[in-house]
């Protein structure tokens, strides 16, 4: 029954041009013709491309997302796709792929995702692989839900197995925090990443993958009312070149002891830290945020700025009347 049906595109891709290798899943509500998700990642290691989407789709979309949980991809690439591929599937180009699962054909298919790719990469040496699955709409929820708490009972160790392995790549002090970050970028100004040296002050975000993260993020008050992450000032540490320079790994001072690590495949140009134009990037280097930082503390207590500010009143009013009896008595 067409109304209960969810129909899936699964597939990989090489561009040989470009040494680039990807992997996407696209979800499609029939009954409602519109996207329910889209996942869409890209490296420039062919690890990537050994992912078969001929697996069954929950296995293939647990792939793509581990993947992205462990930052073995590029991650401005996979943006860039993502944002392309989310912003290209309008209504009518959903009917367009619906009309290929009823017709069983999926030449189309291919070519419109290849099309997609293709500006992107600027890599017509473009090999893709479409595989489908269609499911029920209970099915789908049913794995949805089996997910959801599979990762409930496992995401305390799982999502620290990243950062416990960047602690041990890095010489970071014993007792050292270690969270995801991703970088900001600035395409025009910015230090292109080969030419980033320990005491550069760049700007960075949280990733927000995990506890730790999302408590770090509140301690910072680094979140909008919206709930975006804001950027944070880095001063970074240490670099590390990989693979011949095809991959920079480098870690990031945000705090006292609290350092993010940032992993990136592509030769991008990354945002200074200015502190007269970025205002509005939360500056987590200055004492009263660094003291906040310690496990301890409540979120948002004022008592330590209230005790400075009776503390300067008080040395203010004594200064005063020292003043005036020394201009009674002496003058």
């Amino acid at each position: 029954m067409a109304g209960n049906e969810i129909n899936i595109l699964k597939g990989r891709f090489k561009a040989m041009t470009t040494n680039t290798f990807g992997l996407f899943i696209i979800v499609i509500d029939a009954y409602t013709k519109s996207i329910e998700s889209l996942n869409v990642i890209a490296s420039h290691f062919s690890s990537l491309y050994e992912h078969d989407p001929e697996q069954s789709w929950d296995q293939f979309e647990a792939s793509i997302k581990q993947l992205k949980w462990d930052g073995e991809i590029s991650a401005t690439l996979s943006n860039d796709l993502q944002t392309l591929f989310v912003n290209s599937f309008l209504s009518d180009v959903v009917e367009q792929f619906l009309d290929c699962f009823d017709a069983k054909k999926f030449t189309k298919a291919e070519h419109l995702l290849s099309s997609l790719i293709e500006k992107i990469l600027a890599d017509k040496n473009l090999s893709l692989q479409l595989e489908t699955e269609t499911i029920s709409k209970e099915e789908l929820l049913q794995k949805r839900k089996d997910v959801s708490d599979d990762s409930k009972k496992t995401a305390t160790p799982e999502s620290e197995t990243s950062t416990q392995q960047s602690a041990q790549a890095f010489n970071v002090e014993e007792g050292g925090v270690i969270l995801n970050v991703n970088l900001v970028l600035g395409p025009v100004h910015g230090i292109p990443i080969y030419d980033l040296r320990a005491g550069d002050q760049i700007v960075v975000k949280i990733a927000g993958r995990t506890q730790k993260e999302q408590y770090f993020i509140d301690l910072l008050k680094a979140k909008s009312e919206n709930g975006d992450i804001l950027p944070i000032k880095g001063i970074v540490k240490e670099i590390q070149s990989l693979e011949e320079g095809k991959e920079f790994k480098i870690l990031i001072e945000i705090g006292p002891g609290v350092y993010g690590v940032a992993t990136e495949q592509e030769r991008v140009k990354l945002k200074r830290y200015d502190p007269l134009s970025d205002a509005r990037v939360i500056n987590s280097q200055q004492p009263t945020t660094a003291q906040a930082i310690q496990p301890g503390d409540v979120l948002g207590t004022t008592s330590g700025k209230s005790s400075n500010l009776l503390f300067i009143w008080l040395i203010g009013f004594v200064t005063l009347v020292l003043a005036v009896l020394f201009f009674i008595f002496f003058i």
